[in-house]
């Protein structure tokens, strides 16, 4: 075989073969190009496809939103009333004097030191309580007086809670309290007479005071006592071999800052009495009127129809004077 009669197997060769409709090989590639074109539009769809679904469920809400919003006015308004009564019905602190006043708490005050108190609160009611113990209340017993103060506790229904408080000693010259005696506790503005004193067992309450310095101040106002004497008073007594000073130097300077502090804060204000009475005291006062009522009873009912002679009586006062008269002329 010459290689003149060899079969051609180059590119146009090959096109005049296998293409007998003599197509042009540039069409096929812009063929090729358009498929590969529609192929990658195809795709390029396929993948953008979340991204719309996203967008559609993005915008769905966008357009619900003013139904959400009239619904959560339509719930607010409902739920309106139910937190005005829900505030309505909340109970308030109820003061301590006016729960014992009302039977709702029985109170016993135990002063355990000079420093130390316990106020033991009992609740008779069925419900829960929340009693309000004022900053500055007094402890009376037979001798000595006392001043703490508190604050809102809760007490449950038929339960006794003990609170602990701090106490400034407000009568100097006394013998520490004891546990074992009986103590009242009362307000303080039916004890005390100074505006200043009270201002001082509410800081110290609240522990905005030392106590010794606040103890100084207490007994300079109320007893009276002079810087001097406390700078001189001594711990124990006088069978005591190791007695040491009852107040550092910086606790009376302390304490005269204090009372000056406390004395130009209430300049001008005055003492508002609660006269309030205990149950012991109303008891007291109750029985002795009783007692009154039965010896007047049995004075007038011993005798009812007995005639008083005025003029038997009027002779005896002047005899009685007479016998004065004599008796100082001698």
């Amino acid at each position: 075989m010459t290689l003149s009669n060899r079969p051609r197997t180059d590119p146009a060769c090959y096109s005049e073969r296998y293409d007998p409709q003599g197509s042009d090989p540039t069409m096929n590639i812009v063929k090729q190009m358009k498929w590969l074109l529609s192929f990658g539009l195809l795709w390029f769809g396929i993948l953008a496809l979340p991204i719309h679904a996203d967008e559609v469920t993005n915008d769905e809400p966008s357009n619900n939103e003013p139904v959400k919003t009239e619904l959560a006015a339509d719930q607010s308004t409902e739920s309106k009333p139910l937190d005005l009564a829900d505030q309505s019905t909340e109970s308030k602190p109820l003061d301590l004097f006016e729960a014992i006043d009302q039977g709702v708490v029985d109170v016993k005050f135990v002063a355990r030191s000079a420093a130390k108190g316990r106020l033991v609160m009992t609740n008779n009611t069925e419900a829960p309580v929340e009693v309000l113990v004022p900053e500055a209340f007094a402890g009376v017993p037979v001798l000595r007086q006392f001043g703490g103060g508190g604050g809102a506790f809760n007490i449950p229904p038929e339960r006794i809670t003990r609170v602990d408080v701090p106490l400034l000693c407000l009568d100097h010259g006394l013998r520490d309290p004891s546990s074992s005696k009986p103590y009242e506790i009362r307000p303080i503005e039916d004890v005390v007479s100074s505006p200043a004193l009270i201002e001082i067992v509410k800081a110290y309450a609240n522990g905005e005071l030392p106590r010794g310095a606040s103890q100084a101040a207490a007994w300079h106002i109320n007893s009276e006592v002079s810087w001097n004497e406390l700078a001189s008073k001594l711990t124990g007594t006088v069978r005591s071999f190791n007695r040491s000073s009852y107040f550092s130097r910086q606790e009376i300077q302390a304490a005269m800052a204090i009372v000056n502090r406390a004395e130009t804060m209430t300049d001008g204000q005055y003492i508002e009495r609660r006269n309030w009475k205990s149950p012991a005291m109303k008891a007291a006062a109750a029985k002795e009127n009783m007692d009154d009522e039965k010896t007047d009873g049995k004075s007038y009912e011993q005798d009812p129809d007995k005639v008083i002679d005025l003029d038997a009586e009027e002779a005896t006062a002047e005899s009685d004077d007479t016998k004065t008269d004599e008796s100082g002329a001698a």
